[in-house]
C-alpha cells in the first residue's frame, strides 16, 4: 500500500485543481478508474461494483451527455423532453444498476465537501435519475448521511455527515503544510560556536543565566523559532522560566505546577522527550497546562527534560513556528540537548 500517493492525489486534484488524468498517470502510471477496474476484477468483487467502474471508464460520452441535461435542473419538463429525444441515453441513464454508482458518487464526492462543483454534478445527475428537484434530493442525501453516521461508531473514521454542521464553504482537506526550512549555513556555524562553548572544559559560565542563555541561542541557531527553558526546583513542585525566545512577553514570568499535568510529571520523573504531531496531539494536548499551550499554538512541538547527576533540572519546549519539524533541525536539537547536559555537568563541577 502507498497511502502517500493518494494523499498527493487529493492535494493536487481536489485542492489545486490539476487535471486528474495527468496526475494519476504521473503518480500511478494508469488512471485511477483503470486501477479500480483491475482491482475489482482481481478481487472478484460483485459484478455491480465492477460494472460501475467500467461505466466510468467506457461510457464517458454517455455520462457527459447525461450531465449536460442534468445541469438544467430548474426546468424538469425540458430535461424530460431532451431525454425523450435521445432514447439510447434514456435507457442508459435509467438502468437500475446505476443507482449504486450514483449513491457511491454522492458519498465519495461528499468526503471532500458538500458544495464543490464535483459534488453538485453528482447531485444533479442523481436528481435527473430519480426525477426529483435538486433541493429535495439534497435534503434526502443529508438525512441519509446522518443516518449512516449514527450506524458507524468508529470515531477514528471521517464521515461526511460531520461537515453538515460546519460553515457551508468549509473543506475537510487542507493544503499540505510544508516542513520548516533547514538552518542556513551561517546559522549552523553560529550553532557550532554555541555548542563548543557549552562543551568547554572547564565551564566558562559564571552563573546559570549565562549557561541557559547560551543554550537558548544554540537552540535558535539550529532552527527552533520559539524556545522556552524552564528550571525545576529541587522538589519538582515548580517550573519557572529561565530563558525564552520568539514568544509573547508573558513567557518571561511563566510558572508551572507539574502536579497539574501528567505529561510534566512524567518528564520530570525521568529525562525524556515528547514530540507532538497531528497524530498524537489530541492525546497529549489535554494533559498540558493551558498557559503553556497558549504560548505554543502548534501541532508540532518538542518537550525535552534535561537531567544533571540523575535528576531532571530543566525542561525545554521548542518548535519551528508551528510548522512541521525539519529533520535536520530535529537532529541538531538532539545534539544541542546533549551539549546542554554536558554543560550542566561541567558547570556543577566548577571549583571542585
Amino acid at each position: 500500500a502507498h497511502p502517500q500517493l493518494f494523499e498527493a492525489w487529493e492535494q493536487r486534484v481536489l485542492l489545486k485543481g490539476e487535471r486528474p488524468a495527468a496526475v494519476e498517470k504521473e503518480l500511478l502510471g494508469v488512471t485511477l478508474i483503470q486501477l479500480c477496474v483491475k482491482l475489482a476484477e482481481r478481487w472478484r468483487l460483485p459484478e455491480w461494483i465492477v460494472r460501475g467502474y467500467r461505466l466510468l471508464e467506457r461510457d464517458r460520452r454517455q455520462l457527459v451527455r447525461a450531465l449536460h441535461i442534468a445541469r438544467d435542473n430548474e426546468h424538469p419538463l425540458h430535461q424530460q423532453q431532451m431525454l425523450d429525444a435521445d432514447i439510447p441515453l434514456r435507457h442508459w441513464l435509467t438502468h437500475p444498476s446505476n443507482c449504486v454508482l450514483l449513491a457511491n458518487g454522492l458519498a465519495v464526492s461528499a468526503h471532500h465537501s458538500w458544495d464543490t462543483a464535483h459534488s453538485l454534478r453528482w447531485q444533479r445527475l442523481t436528481g435527473l435519475y430519480l426525477q426529483i428537484p435538486l433541493s429535495e434530493l439534497q435534503q434526502q442525501v443529508h438525512q441519509h448521511a446522518v443516518s449512516s453516521a449514527r450506524l458507524i461508531h468508529d470515531h477514528a473514521l471521517w464521515h461526511p455527515a460531520q461537515a453538515l454542521i460546519w460553515p457551508w464553504d468549509t473543506r475537510r482537506l487542507k493544503p499540505a503544510v510544508s516542513a520548516a526550512a533547514p538552518p542556513k549555513r551561517d546559522d549552523l556555524a553560529t550553532w557550532r560556536q554555541h555548542c563548543a562553548r557549552l562543551l568547554a572544559e572547564p565551564s566558562t559560565f559564571a552563573n546559570v543565566p549565562q549557561l541557559t542563555a547560551c543554550a537558548r541561542d544554540a537552540l535558535q541557531a539550529c532552527g527552533m523559532k520559539r524556545v522556552l527553558l524552564l528550571l525545576a526546583d529541587r522538589q519538582h513542585t515548580r517550573l519557572q522560566t529561565q530563558q525564552q525566545a520568539g514568544l509573547d512577553v508573558s513567557a518571561a514570568t511563566l510558572s508551572l505546577d507539574p502536579a497539574q499535568s501528567q505529561v510534566l510529571k512524567r518528564l520530570l520523573s525521568t529525562p525524556g522527550q515528547l514530540r507532538l504531531m497531528p497524530s498524537n496531539v489530541a492525546q497529549f494536548s489535554a494533559l498540558l497546562p493551558g498557559n503553556l499551550k497558549a504560548l505554543f499554538p502548534s501541532e508540532h512541538l518538542l518537550l525535552r527534560s534535561v537531567a544533571n547527576n540523575g535528576r531532571v533540572v530543566m525542561l525545554i519546549v521548542a518548535d519551528q513556528g508551528g510548522q512541521p519539524l525539519n529533520n535536520v533541525c530535529l537532529q541538531a536539537f538532539g545534539k544541542t540537548v546533549q551539549c546542554i547536559e554536558r554543560a550542566l555537568g561541567s558547570f556543577s563541577r566548577r571549583g571542585r
